[in-house]
């Protein structure tokens, strides 16, 4: 990349084969412009590349996934950004811990793939026969059916774009 860093960047990194591997992509966020693919997935593999970056010092925000190495990275490499996790992997998280915590609440749902799958699809896009599947499982399960509201409240309030923080106060307040 020959033009000096944008001050948000945006890191992602795709698989492409066992013989290609890893590659980041570095991307201008307020631009919505691709800027750079870079071969390679540690620190060691892209120490030469963001050794030769230039306006490093001035990237304030880094937006990115949960990974260690790349937080690392950041770290080092981009010392006056703060690093922002993307929407996409905070939904994937929450709804991650949220089937991880209703498995643990129900030995029947572990074997029970409809169910599962019910449980993480948004209600209004169930069909009938998923719907009854859900709510008959809730029924037997009155826990795990108090903590459903708040993890559909979680996913519509996390899919909100463009929220301030008394936006998402009053979100949360009406919900």
């Amino acid at each position: 990349m020959n033009a000096p860093c944008p001050t948000v960047l945006g890191i992602n990194e795709h698989f492409f084969s066992q013989k290609q591997g890893f590659a980041p992509t570095l991307c201008d966020l307020k631009k919505h412009k691709v800027l750079d693919i870079v071969k390679g997935r540690s620190e060691r593999e892209l120490a030469d590349y963001l050794n030769q970056l230039k306006g490093k010092e001035k990237v304030k925000i880094v937006c990115m996934d949960l990974s260690s190495t790349y937080r690392s990275i950041v770290k080092e490499y981009f010392p006056n950004a703060m690093i922002v996790v993307d929407r996409f992997h905070v939904v994937r998280l929450m709804q991650h811990q949220c089937m991880k915590t209703f498995r643990e609440l129900s030995e029947n749902i572990k074997y029970n793939r409809g169910v599962l799958a019910a449980l993480r699809t948004k209600p209004e896009r169930l069909t009938e026969g998923r719907k009854a599947l859900r709510d008959s499982f809730l029924m037997e399960n009155p826990v795990i059916e108090s903590l459903y509201p708040f993890q559909q409240r979680m996913h519509d309030l996390l899919l909100k774009k463009m929220m301030n923080k008394k936006s998402a106060e009053s979100s949360l307040k009406n919900s």
